[in-house]
C-alpha cells in the first residue's frame, strides 16, 4: 500500500508539471518507490520491437472518437483501417502505432492529462499474457521486476531500468528516441497503465 502511495504521489507531480510550462523534452524520467533493501544494479530493458498487436491502437481509435475525433483522422498516414484494427489477431508496426498517438495528441493539442485518462484503460486483458502475469505477482516489488524484465511486451514505446538503492527502488523510464511530440502523453499513459495493474 505505502509503494502504492508513493506512486501516485509522482503521478500528480507529473499531472501538474504538465499542467504548466514544462513542454521541454524530459529525456529520463524516474517513478521512486520504496520498499525493502537490496544491493544497487541496473537492469535495462530496451522496448523498441517490430511489430505489436493492434489493441492499443483500436483503443487510441475509440479514446478519441470519444473526444468527438473521427477514426479517419487518427489512423491518417497509417494504411489502416478501423475494421483492419478489430481483425482478431491482428498486428500492426511500431510506426504505425505512433502515428495514431501523434494524430492524437495533435488533434487534442496535447493536452495535458489525457494521456493518464486513457492509461486506465489498459487493463491486464489488453495486454494479454503479460498482463495477467503481473496480475499474479505477490507483491507490488514482484511485479516491477516481471513488468521491467518482460517490458517488451507491453505497448510503451520507452526503455525501462530498475535501480536498486538501500529502501529505494527508481523505476526508470529512457524516452530520449521518442519523438518529442508525443512524449508527454505517452509518459502520462504508461505510467496510468502501471498504476491501473498495481491497483488491480
Amino acid at each position: 500500500a505505502h509503494a502504492a502511495s508513493s506512486f501516485r504521489s509522482c503521478v500528480l507531480a507529473v499531472a501538474h508539471a504538465r499542467n504548466g510550462e514544462d513542454r521541454e523534452p524530459c529525456h529520463y524520467r524516474q517513478v521512486l518507490v520504496n520498499f525493502g533493501h537490496g544491493a544497487e544494479r541496473w537492469v535495462l530493458v530496451n522496448s523498441w520491437t517490430s511489430r505489436r498487436a493492434a489493441t492499443s491502437a483500436a483503443l487510441l481509435v475509440s479514446f478519441g472518437r470519444e473526444r468527438g475525433i473521427a477514426p479517419q483522422t487518427l489512423l491518417a498516414g497509417t494504411g489502416l483501417t478501423e475494421a483492419a484494427l478489430a481483425e482478431p489477431g491482428r498486428e500492426i508496426t511500431d510506426e504505425q502505432e505512433l502515428t495514431v498517438i501523434t494524430n492524437l495528441v495533435t488533434a487534442l493539442d496535447d493536452a495535458p492529462g489525457e494521456g493518464f485518462v486513457l492509461g486506465r484503460r489498459y487493463q491486464a486483458v489488453v495486454h494479454g499474457i503479460f498482463g495477467y502475469a503481473l496480475l499474479s505477482c505477490a507483491t507490488v516489488r514482484e511485479a516491477i521486476e516481471v513488468g521491467t524484465r518482460f517490458f517488451d511486451l507491453t505497448f510503451a514505446f520507452s526503455r525501462a531500468a530498475l535501480r536498486y538503492d538501500g529502501d529505494e527502488v527508481r523505476f526508470c523510464l529512457d524516452d530520449r528516441h521518442v519523438p518529442a511530440q508525443a512524449r508527454g502523453f505517452l509518459f502520462e499513459r504508461d505510467v496510468s497503465g502501471m498504476l491501473t495493474h498495481w491497483e488491480a
